[in-house]
């Protein structure tokens, strides 16, 4: 698809529509904090003001960054983030195959990457002796986590960001997070399949370095469980190869499913007060999506292609968003999928979270849910040690 800026991310009205922004924000957020004072007010009655108010902030927010395009800086550069950081390159050739190789222009390149906790904590798999730490890597257990922002904006750079994989983290008792700064296709030549080359660029490296697959467990919120998909089709594709094995399981926290626009009508009126724009999707499947694509195709609306996933899936959806009812269909219809291998395939299992907005597995600490974050985390958690023995 091709991508077109608005007439507000162009000057001059790029100027006069941030000032009017601004100007309109004085009065608007007051009346926010007094219009969702009374609960019957809220969008949900279940929702605490702290919830409300800052639902409506966010998407403020977001209306606002797609209206100017304001994109999210990507910078190789360790900067603040030196503890933590590490630049990865690319992997052999032959792992980027088929529909990694169909745009030329678009090839793997230096991906930067964020560790969570900070790489000191990690010194016993940087050792000096290769044996030892071929051995550390082989009995640790690692998530690759996809960061969300419609594949436009957002940084796994940014703590609100890191807030989800962090709990997932300490929830499944892992050795660590890899969070790949993938490239957004809000900045030229990052389209499709950009990301998704970057994403087999990261799982590779734990493979590499000598993590097991059956200790890699691949994780994505909105976007970024979009992209985990992906990749898991695409490994799902080339497993023959034996190039790159199948992780323990994948978790995706509020995953947005088909890029086909607008969403059903039952989707958005399901969608009461969430903070999710359809202008931001809009920016992203223009951005993503190159023109000689179909939105509809597999790589860009799993919902649309359901397949063999041969491994635990773990998905999680707030029943007062936009995606739910999408996410409730692709569990029904991947189920379907399963049941044709023989021996029923591998286990699919569906949390919902009851009246909750988009991505609460990264926003809860915005919206004051911390406790009802833990809580789906525990679900995941149960559904990890059940259903993958190297991670119990």
């Amino acid at each position: 698809m091709a991508s077109s800026k608005p007439l507000t991310a162009q000057q001059p009205m790029k100027t006069f529509y941030i000032i009017l922004f601004a100007l309109c924000s004085v009065i608007r957020v007051p009346f926010l904090l007094l219009y969702y004072l009374p609960r019957s007010l809220r969008p949900r009655l279940t929702w605490s003001y702290r919830a409300a108010v800052g639902t409506a902030l966010v998407r403020i927010y977001f209306t606002f960054i797609t209206s100017i395009r304001l994109s999210t800086p990507r910078s190789l550069v360790p900067g603040a983030d030196e503890s933590r950081f590490e630049l990865l390159q690319p992997g052999p050739t032959n792992v980027y195959r088929g529909v990694l190789q169909q745009n030329p222009a678009i090839r793997p390149t230096t991906l930067g990457c964020i560790w969570l906790p900070r790489l000191p904590s990690l010194s016993t798999l940087s050792s000096s002796s290769s044996s030892s730490t071929s051995s550390s890597w082989s009995s640790s257990r690692m998530i690759l986590h996809f960061h969300g922002g419609a594949y436009v904006c957002t940084s796994p750079r940014l703590p609100v960001a890191q807030y989800g994989p962090s709990m997932l983290c300490s929830s499944l008792s892992a050795t660590a997070v890899l969070l790949p700064q993938y490239r957004l296709a809000s900045s030229s030549a990052a389209a499709f399949p950009a990301a998704l080359q970057d994403a087999v660029t990261a799982y590779a490296h734990l493979l590499t370095v000598g993590v097991p697959p059956s200790r890699i467990i691949v994780s994505g919120d909105s976007a970024g469980a979009h992209l985990a998909l992906a990749l898991m089709r695409y490994l799902a594709e080339n497993n023959s190869s034996g190039l790159l094995p199948l992780p323990a399981a994948v978790l995706l926290h509020s995953p947005w499913l088909d890029m086909l626009l607008p969403p059903t009508t039952t989707s958005v009126d399901q969608a009461t007060g969430d903070y999710l724009p359809l202008s931001l999707l809009e920016w992203g499947v223009t951005s993503v999506v190159p023109p000689e694509e179909d939105a509809a195709g597999p790589y860009f609306s799993p919902l649309r292609h359901p397949f063999r996933i041969g491994v635990p899936l773990w998905v999680q959806s707030g029943t007062a968003e936009l995606f739910y009812a999408d996410a409730e269909k692709f569990v029904e219809r991947m189920r379907i999928e399963e049941k044709k291998e023989e021996g029923g395939g591998s286990e699919i299992e569906f949390y919902r979270f009851p009246d909750g907005m988009h991505n609460t597995f990264a926003a809860a600490g915005v919206m004051g849910l911390e406790a009802e974050a833990k809580s789906a985390l525990e679900g995941a958690r149960k559904f990890v040690k059940t259903w993958c023995p190297s991670w119990r």
